[in-house]
């Protein structure tokens, strides 16, 4: 399975176009408070320009899942992503797809089988959007489709790739000029250092 890569904490079209241009898979659209953050309409005009395979993925924290469905439909997600406490099941049977995140800690310390069948995201144990390197091996500690985000950079995102063999990576502050710049140089070394790990495991 060809490893699926997601920009995170994008802003504007002329970049998201960029990033799939040079090999990403999904656009993150961040609505939790963050200097990423977005508005509803911001982000369905980047979702409405972009190609229909790509993924739209909202990003969000501490919302209920009403409030995160409505953006969903209003923006025109293909995706949703929220953190979850640890051993808590994130709901199914909604209209989207719902990736739930936690912390490297939590895996391990709890119930995750409801994982199994799904996709997931395991941050840092500094917590969500630190941007800070952790042992991304521990991420192959979980049952389904993990995606390893927290710290990630063009130098260390090969590493990471064929320590945690991961079904996918995530990236945002490893590909800034400055917190909530994003800098397309640092995307496009980032997405063929992944590529090129890629290709070397295969």
């Amino acid at each position: 399975m060809a490893l699926w890569i997601k920009i995170c904490g994008i802003r504007d079209l002329a970049t998201a176009q960029f990033c799939v241009d040079h090999g990403a898979n999904a656009i993150g659209l961040v609505f939790a408070d963050s200097p990423r953050k977005v508005l509803v309409e911001e982000a369905r005009e980047i979702a409405a320009g972009l190609p229909a395979g790509v993924e739209k993925i909202g990003v969000f924290k501490d919302s209920g899942v009403d409030k995160m469905l409505r953006v969903a439909r209003d923006a025109g997600l293909t995706a949703i992503q929220c953190h979850y406490p640890s051993g808590g099941a994130a709901p199914g049977g909604l209209a989207v797809e719902l990736i739930p995140a936690f912390a490297a800690d939590a895996l391990g310390k709890a119930d995750f089988g409801f994982l199994a069948d799904r996709r997931y995201l395991v941050d840092s144990p500094a917590g969500p959007g630190s941007g800070r390197a952790w042992d991304y091996a521990r991420a192959a500690q979980g049952k389904g489709r993990a995606i390893v985000a927290g710290g990630l950079t063009p130098d260390n995102v090969a590493n990471a790739i064929k320590r945690a063999r991961p079904y996918g990576i995530d990236v945002s502050s490893g590909v800034e000029s400055k917190r909530g710049i994003k800098d397309v140089a640092l995307i496009k070394d980032f997405i063929g250092a992944a590529r090129a790990a890629e290709k070397e495991m295969a």
